[in-house]
């Protein structure tokens, strides 16, 4: 649940930023997330987490509180098709081709070669 707490953080700041110089992108900001059960915790109206830590509950209603004023949805996305792994994990050659794919990342030897 932390991951998806940090991202609605960035993403409600990159909304009031955007406002501020007026910037309207026209969409819902979307969070992907691997994690079914975190999703069920923000999304659902009555699913609450049992446990002692206040903190966590606190968090996890102020997370569901932003979903439901419509600041951001979250959507499942599998874990093989998490685009942030790329920029977390060690990846096996062909995951790291298609991360450098989702992201229009290019070798640039070819460039430089032709500026020399």
């Amino acid at each position: 649940m932390k991951g998806v707490e940090l991202t609605a953080k960035e993403v409600i700041g990159l909304q009031r930023l955007f406002r501020e110089i007026q910037l309207e992108l026209g969409q819902l900001w979307t969070i992907f997330c691997d994690n079914k059960q975190t999703i069920r915790l923000i999304v659902g109206e009555n699913e609450r987490i049992s446990t002692a830590l206040r903190h966590v509950d606190i968090n996890n209603m102020w997370l569901r509180q932003e979903h439901q004023k419509g600041l951001f949805q979250v959507e499942y996305l599998p874990t093989v098709d998490m685009p942030a792994d790329g920029l977390t994990k060690n990846l096996p050659r062909y995951r790291f081709e298609h991360f450098k794919s989702v992201l229009n990342l290019q070798d640039t030897r070819a460039l430089m070669d032709k500026l020399e």
